[in-house]
């Protein structure tokens, strides 16, 4: 396995399309294709090789993609790339330790790139990176972070947890909500119900397929605009979607009250800019979730 940074830039159309723009790989998620290799040094890669993703228009370090393989295209090849760690970091904080600043790839030079790095200087980048991202506080409710601590120190220890983490939960999904939006329609992806008010602004939250609890990332492929009684119900294992056929399955002990959506089939809605919804590898979790608990 080797280790490369690719540089790109998406400012302008034409630009766009032949670099590529980093942030909607990793908004989408999932398998998907990316570069030509008749981009500088991407022929190079191999299958299982890392990719750190930075967007130069951006200054940011936006994740960790592995290579999965290549497929033919027009006389070259397009390389296939999966987003595995997202990070979302600021590069020019980063080239303040002097070691990652002498890295090339870090350096001005050309952009549209693959760099190659040793894995001793992947590690470093790496580590730098996500010790930055452990420091920053969530970006919802950032600035009432010790204040929310404060508010509930009085709870036990137990409780004030489980309190803070939902209030994680609830922010990130607040994060996701406008993203998953861009791509479906602001109503229940499982009842059509949509409820809007004077203001415009539409009752449907959005859930994660995969369980924030369980590694599940902020991407739109891993979001599902529900009503809350259809997200409750998601959340508890009460149903979920085959990861094919596209069909709702709802468990049997609860189809006397949610029987009006078993066998539904999902309309997935036409992907943005290659961002797609409904990740197969999100729903195959939950679909596993769903059957080991019993249908």
């Amino acid at each position: 396995m080797a280790y490369y940074v690719y540089k790109c830039n998406a400012r302008g159309p034409e630009y766009a399309r032949a670099s590529g723009d980093w942030c909607e790989v990793f908004d989408a998620g999932g398998i998907q294709p990316w570069g030509l290799s008749t981009l500088k040094g991407v022929d190079q890669l191999d299958v299982g090789d890392l990719l750190l993703a930075y967007q130069t228009d951006r200054n940011e370090l936006v994740g960790v993609a592995r290579v999965v393989r290549w497929d033919p295209e027009d006389g070259a090849r397009r390389v296939v790339v999966e987003p595995i760690e997202p990070i979302g970091v600021k590069v020019r904080p980063l080239r303040s330790d002097p070691r990652i600043a002498t890295i090339q790839a870090f350096k001005p030079g050309d952009i549209r790139t693959a760099y190659r790095i040793s894995a001793v200087d992947a590690r470093l980048v790496l580590d730098a990176a996500r010790q930055a991202t452990r420091e920053r506080r969530p970006a919802v409710l950032a600035t009432q972070h010790d204040e929310l601590i404060d508010a509930f120190a009085d709870l036990p220890t137990r409780e004030r947890r489980a309190v803070l983490r939902w209030i994680k939960v609830v922010a990130r999904a607040s994060a996701l909500r406008p993203k998953v939006l861009r791509l479906w329609p602001s109503r229940c992806a499982a009842c059509g119900l949509e409820i809007v008010d004077h203001d415009g602004n539409a009752e449907c939250e959005v859930a994660h397929i995969k369980d924030v609890h369980a590694a599940g990332l902020d991407l739109i492929g891993n979001g599902l605009p529900l009503c809350r009684t259809h997200h409750w119900a998601f959340d508890r294992g009460l149903w979920a979607i085959h990861p094919t056929k596209l069909t709702i399955e709802v468990a049997r002990r609860s189809r006397k009250h949610l029987g009006d959506i078993h066998g539904k089939v999902i309309v997935r809605p036409s992907s943005i800019k290659g961002i797609a919804a409904l990740g197969r590898e999100y729903l195959e979790w939950r679909w596993a979730q769903f059957q080991r608990r019993g249908r």
